[in-house]
């Protein structure tokens, strides 16, 4: 009984603890890749975005956890620009949450160099998020004229059918 206790109290501990920040370049990157150093400069996000794309699976699900856990304690513009870019990516978390952290930089006054970056990034997000939602609706279509078309086969393999 004791171990049952045991082990729900490490499972809560382990729900309730942040992602540590790393101090400057810690093991990240796979051998042979090197994390850009961080700038709010756009050539520096682009420069990120090229580091980025190069992960792998584990060494990218540490990074988006880093610029998670990077964007909720010290929020930047450029921060959340490259959490967005990750966002973005095939294995990251889908255009809406990326949609999300750039809506504080799009909201800005000042249309810099890495605000437009931003609005660049937001739309696209939005563009995924459309064709994504055409996509289901043509699928949803797709599901009930395949049911149309069942329905009628089945009519006519009964019709033909002599009369029992």
């Amino acid at each position: 009984m004791s171990w049952v206790v045991a082990l729900i109290t490490l499972i809560l501990a382990g729900c309730s603890t942040w992602p540590v920040l790393p101090v400057g370049n810690q093991v990240h990157e796979p051998p042979g890749i090197q994390r850009p150093a961080s700038s709010d400069s756009v050539h520096a996000v682009l420069d990120y975005y090229r580091y980025a794309h190069a992960l792998n699976g584990p060494a990218f699900a540490r990074e988006a956890a880093y610029m998670s856990a990077l964007v909720a304690h010290r929020p930047s513009d450029a921060a959340r620009i490259e959490l967005a870019m990750l966002d973005l990516m095939p294995a990251g978390a889908g255009p809406a949450k990326a949609r999300i952290v750039l809506k504080p930089v799009k909201q800005e006054d000042s249309r810099d160099e890495m605000g437009n970056l931003a609005d660049m990034l937001y739309d696209y997000a939005g563009s995924i998020m459309d064709a994504t939602n055409k996509w289901r609706d043509e699928q949803r279509r797709n599901a009930v004229l395949e049911g149309k078309l069942n329905a009628l086969k089945n009519l006519e393999i009964n019709l033909m059918e002599p009369n029992r």
